[in-house]
């Protein structure tokens, strides 16, 4: 196990046992690559905070959306991000090395009402459904054309694991220890 800091924290919500989460990286290794349990068996996806900030910028900036039946405006709640796993591109055979997996994030908002500036305006409600924010923005790299340049709201962040990944964590190397004999 890798070296991790000692801290005294509050008890935290939705944590798991050191075991299941084994388990559950174990799991994911044997279901992703059955035959062959390789170093380049996608095992994560890193995000940096830096990025997560932006996009929690975003949950104080977009306030509501226009219904396209109505035109009207309807406020929403951005209540949470959603990942999808994603492939820069498709391999024409069963690859060895399996190629890095990534995820692409975007917003998640739902518009059951709540009340402004409350300590649950943004709180996410699993009893309502909740929808992908996909909308136009500009790139900042395209600032100077005016109009839509084809980009929406779905951030592309996140690096794999491997290729960026604590290789003595208990969670990378869970299940390894079968791949040896």
């Amino acid at each position: 196990m890798s070296q991790q800091p000692v801290l005294n924290i509050p008890p935290q919500k939705d944590v798991l046992k050191i075991d299941t989460a084994r388990m559950r990286a174990k799991n994911w290794r044997i279901f992703i690559n059955p035959k062959k349990r390789s170093p380049s068996t996608p095992r994560g996806i890193f995000i940096p905070f830096t990025d997560i900030k932006e996009l929690l910028a975003l949950q104080q900036l977009i306030r509501e959306t226009q219904d396209q039946g109505t035109g009207l405006t309807k406020p929403i709640y951005i209540v949470g991000v959603r990942a999808y796993y994603s492939l820069h591109m498709l391999p024409l055979t069963p690859p060895d090395p399996l190629p890095p997996v990534t995820a692409i994030l975007v917003l998640v908002y739902q518009v059951n009402p709540r009340e402004a500036g409350s300590p649950g305006e943004f709180k996410y409600n699993p009893h309502q459904p909740s929808f992908d924010l996909v909308m136009p923005v500009p790139h900042k790299a395209d600032q100077q054309i005016p109009g839509d340049a084809g980009y929406y709201s779905i951030f592309d962040i996140t690096q794999p694991c491997p290729n960026l990944c604590d290789i003595y964590s208990d969670l990378y190397r869970s299940g390894e220890e079968e791949d040896d004999e």
